[in-house]
C-alpha cells in the first residue's frame, strides 16, 4: 500500500525551488534525499519555472522550465529591433507564443513572410 499524497509538501518544495533552492539544499532543510525532491517536483507537475526577461525593457516574457547556458538574452516583441537577425526575431516570436526557443513545447515555426525576411 502506497502512502497517501501530501499536497502540503509538494508545494512546500515547490515554493522553495522557485525561490531558487536546489535540491540538495531543499533536500537538507527537510531531511529527504535530493532524488526525492526532483520526484516530488516531477509528480506535483510544478517544474521550477524560470523568467525569461526581454533584454531591453526586461519585462518577464514567459517563465520557462529550464534554461540553456548557450541561450542568450531575448527580446520582447515589442522591443524587437527592427535590424534584429532572424534568429532574434525568431525566438522572440516563439517565446511570445509561448514555446520555448527550440520551439519544443508546440509545433510553431513562423514562416519567413512572419518574420520580416530572410
Amino acid at each position: 500500500m502506497s502512502k497517501p499524497t501530501d499536497h502540503k509538501r509538494h508545494r512546500l518544495i515547490a515554493d522553495l525551488r522557485d525561490a531558487g533552492m536546489t535540491y540538495r539544499a531543499i533536500a537538507d532543510r527537510l531531511g529527504v534525499t535530493w532524488q526525492a525532491v526532483q520526484q516530488s517536483l516531477r509528480l506535483s507537475g510544478n517544474p521550477r519555472g524560470v523568467p525569461i526577461p526581454c533584454r531591453e525593457c526586461k519585462v518577464v516574457i514567459t517563465r520557462m522550465r529550464a534554461v540553456s547556458k548557450t541561450d542568450g538574452p531575448v527580446y520582447c516583441m515589442t522591443c524587437l529591433p527592427p535590424d534584429a537577425t532572424f534568429g532574434e526575431r525568431l525566438k522572440a516570436r516563439r517565446l511570445s507564443a509561448g514555446t520555448d526557443t527550440q520551439g519544443s513545447q508546440q509545433a510553431i515555426w513562423p514562416t519567413f513572410a512572419q518574420t520580416g525576411r530572410l
